[in-house]
């Protein structure tokens, strides 16, 4: 079922560079065995937390926006030394207010204000604020503070609520270096540098495409493994999650169904059916990532330098960054921006649509494989921390809907839930030990 592909050359080790498989009509090429790096170095690290800020829009504009906060507190700060303890505000109250949290600091500024144009607060009203520790939203709930600044009860509920993960009640720290944060970052979810011995094999150069998968569900005369997502029994099934969602199919959705396109939309089990028909099976994903990046040491299946059109993703070119520090100061989320923007979530991820296989001429790996950095996040086999020594199943590389550069980082760890379905698919290898049986 296997044969060399004429005129693509023999290895020095004897094996032909690329072979055919007669059952799917896959080409293969061959990934000599050795020893590989997998993983990342600091050096690496660091080039890669560069690339994301000199590339990555929401790096810079996060970075930008940083700044520009960071310069209005330190002219709010300024103008707190400069207010004079009087009937409402006493030395005590001024006294240490760096080490204020930013709303007691605002609290200090509305009641240095309301003395400016000689309003008072009454007393007692004071005394349970200054027992408060000089609470914004103690002070904001007094009659006579809600009615000098003109605010209703609901608008002082609406500013003093907290965003979920909001930092706003912390002083701001000095700006840090937006590389060595994103460094930081990395490190978590990249994985370690570590040296591994691993034995030759062949791997697809495409992913398993639409044709070459319409060929397997023909030979199996059945629809158990249809790309899509399907009801069971017990109602609609989304991969083992629950709830009301319809059926799809992929080869009715005209922007997908192209034969050259990657399969997408399939199960793990859906996959490895597919291997075990064509002879072959599931690349872990220690072979993934070495067919991927070869010896180690660079970032990309390509290299170390990085296009936003080397690869099929979200990426776009880096904007220059417009910011109106007024309107950002002022500007809080309401619940119809969050509806919004997960409208647009919603919109970019069903808009995400992968190309046909090898069009991205960039994205080739050192051994030839094509489309491992974006197109379609490809599942692997990942060993198990299972007592019964059960094979787990994880994703590897990229997708169209990537919007960030580590997302295409094939050393990266396993991000499963973040993977669209529609851009899930898979590529199949053949060991060499299997390849000498036939």
């Amino acid at each position: 079922g296997f044969m060399a592909v004429e005129g693509a050359g023999i290895h020095p080790s004897g094996w032909p560079k690329e072979i055919r498989c007669t059952k799917d009509d896959s080409v293969m090429v061959f990934v000599p065995g050795g020893k590989f790096a997998s993983g990342l170095t600091g050096k690496q690290l660091d080039a890669l937390a560069k690339l994301m800020v000199q590339n990555d829009p929401l790096a810079i504009e996060q970075a930008e926006i940083r700044k520009q906060q960071i310069e209005s507190r330190k002219q709010f700060l300024k103008e707190l030394k400069e207010i004079k303890p009087g009937k409402m505000l006493t030395r005590k109250d001024l006294r240490n207010i760096e080490k204020l949290e930013y709303n007691q600091q605002l609290a200090i500024y509305i009641v240095a204000g309301m003395e400016k144009q000689g309003k008072q607060i009454p007393a007692k009203d004071l005394d349970r604020w200054r027992a408060d520790k000089k609470s914004l939203s103690t002070l904001l709930k007094i009659p006579t503070v809600q009615k000098a600044t003109g605010l209703t009860a609901k608008d002082v509920e609406l500013i003093t609520a907290p965003m979920p993960g909001d930092k706003e009640f912390e002083p701001l720290k000095p700006l840090e270096d937006p590389i060595k944060k994103i460094r930081r970052d990395l490190k978590e979810y990249m994985l370690p540098l570590f040296k591994v011995r691993l034995g030759p094999f062949y791997i697809d150069k495409y992913e398993v495409t639409n044709r070459r998968y319409r060929l397997f569900m023909a030979k199996q005369k059945d629809t158990k493994h249809l790309p899509g997502i399907h009801r069971d029994k017990y109602g609609y099934t989304f991969y083992g999650h629950r709830g009301p969602r319809k059926p799809y199919h992929l080869w009715k959705d005209r922007h997908r169904n192209r034969d050259n396109q990657p399969v997408a939309c399939v199960t793990e089990k859906d996959a490895a059916a597919y291997a075990r028909w064509a002879g072959k099976s599931l690349p872990t994903w220690l072979q993934w990532e070495r067919a991927a990046v070869g010896e180690g040491g660079r970032l990309f299946p390509w290299g170390s330098d990085f296009k936003p059109d080397y690869c099929r993703c979200r990426i776009e070119p880096p904007q220059p960054v417009k910011i109106d520090p007024a309107e950002e100061k002022n500007r809080r989320l309401t619940l119809r921006d969050v509806l919004l923007i997960a409208k647009d979530l919603r919109d970019m991820i069903k808009g995400a649509v992968p190309a046909d296989v090898g069009k991205y001429t960039h994205d080739v790996s050192p051994f030839g494989c094509y489309d491992m950095a974006g197109n379609v996040s490809e599942w692997v086999r990942a060993p198990s921390q299972s007592a019964f020594g059960r094979t787990d199943y994880i994703f590897k590389g990229g997708s169209a809907n990537s919007w960030f550069i580590d997302d295409l980082v094939p050393a990266k760890k396993n991000m499963t839930s973040l993977i669209p379905v529609k851009l899930r698919g898979f590529r199949t290898v053949l060991l060499l030990e299997q390849a000498k049986d036939r």
